[in-house]
């Protein structure tokens, strides 16, 4: 909100498979993907409930185990 810094992560991997999926070809860039927020912010969340461990860098690239939401 206003000037305050946030993280905004991404997986260029997971973003290849969302464009394939929107546009029906392996689409290079991310500007063709509806909702491309929405998905990266879906993959985060699959990485915090799924994997054992791992660090998301938040806007002052401080390590922590949950993202900067």
């Amino acid at each position: 909100m206003g000037n305050t810094l946030k993280a905004y992560y991404s997986c260029e991997s997971f973003g290849l498979v969302a464009a394939t999926v929107n546009v029906g070809f392996a689409a290079t860039s991310f500007s063709y993907i509806n909702g491309l927020q929405a998905r990266f912010q879906a993959h985060t969340k699959a990485l915090v409930e799924l994997a054992d461990v791992v660090q998301f860098p938040d806007a002052h690239d401080t390590l922590k185990l949950i993202p900067d939401w």
